[in-house]
């Protein structure tokens, strides 16, 4: 995980980063307040060609998203786009939101990619703390807007509160 502790580092780390070569152009984005979602989803409109909803992924009155399905179409993707809301699904499925994550973060192998699949988080902070990344090509997959505190990354790719 990245951190940043103002808004612009974020979003210069964001802009720079549209240009690079990755081994995964997944970019998980969490941000803690209401505020915070919007201006970056505001930013995120002016580096994206789409926006992805996933209640364009749920059928009839199911109101679950299908994110196999999700999945399956983010991999024939080859333009830049923000998926949300992946939070609030993950909230009312915490049991899933490691395995979730991971799947999405796994998305793209073996090659390198110049696109990003942006998803914009809201207030995961605590779970995000917990998430252990082991793959060192994924550091960059994970961001988090931080201002209001201070995290940083042990040898062991342990995300700790200052």
């Amino acid at each position: 995980m990245i951190t940043f502790e103002t808004h612009d580092e974020l979003k210069n780390f964001l802009q720079c980063d549209m240009g690079k070569s990755s081994f995964s152009p997944v970019r998980f984005i969490n941000v803690d307040s209401l505020d915070d979602w919007f201006e970056m989803k505001n930013f995120l409109s002016t580096l994206t060609t789409d926006f992805i909803f996933l209640s364009d992924y749920c059928t009839g009155d199911d109101t679950f998203p299908n994110l196999r399905k999700l999945r399956n179409n983010l991999q024939q993707n080859t333009q830049t786009v923000c998926v949300f809301p992946l939070s609030e699904y993950l909230r009312v499925n915490p049991d899933q939101a490691e395995p979730e994550i991971k799947l999405f973060l796994n998305l793209y192998k073996g090659e390198t990619y110049s696109f990003r699949i942006y998803f914009l988080m809201y207030r995961l902070k605590s779970f995000f703390l917990s998430l252990k990344i082991t793959d060192p090509r994924q550091k960059e997959c994970v961001l988090y807007d931080g201002h209001d505190g201070r995290l940083f990354i042990d040898d062991n790719s342990k995300v700790h509160e200052i």
